[in-house]
């Protein structure tokens, strides 16, 4: 608020007619801060910020575990945007129960 009155201040002096409009601004702050560790086949831990970002407007979750699942995967894929559909068709999804692995 400090800026903002700073700014307004300024205006008003340089002879501005300053009006304040309040909004409301949706933060999303992690609490506690997110972790990200792959058990299998190689342990890994992965850096927030680096490896991983939290999504705008998630919601914040103590814990989570859950299997990982491949969706429809083809490997080896081929260079290039658009090489594999893998996880972006209904299909590909088929049989699979939420919260479920296959």
């Amino acid at each position: 608020m400090a800026s903002r009155d700073y700014v307004a201040n300024k205006m008003t002096a340089a002879g501005y007619n300053v009006t304040i409009q309040p909004f409301e601004f949706v933060f999303n702050a992690d609490a506690p801060p997110p972790t990200l560790r792959q058990e299998s086949p190689t342990p890994t831990t992965y850096v927030d910020g680096n490896d991983f970002s939290t999504m705008t407007f998630s919601g914040n979750i103590a814990s989570t575990t859950a299997p990982v699942w491949a969706a429809d995967l083809v490997l080896p894929q081929a260079p290039g945007p658009g090489a594999t559909t893998s996880g972006c068709e209904a299909a590909d999804f088929a049989g699979i129960r939420p919260g479920r692995s296959r």
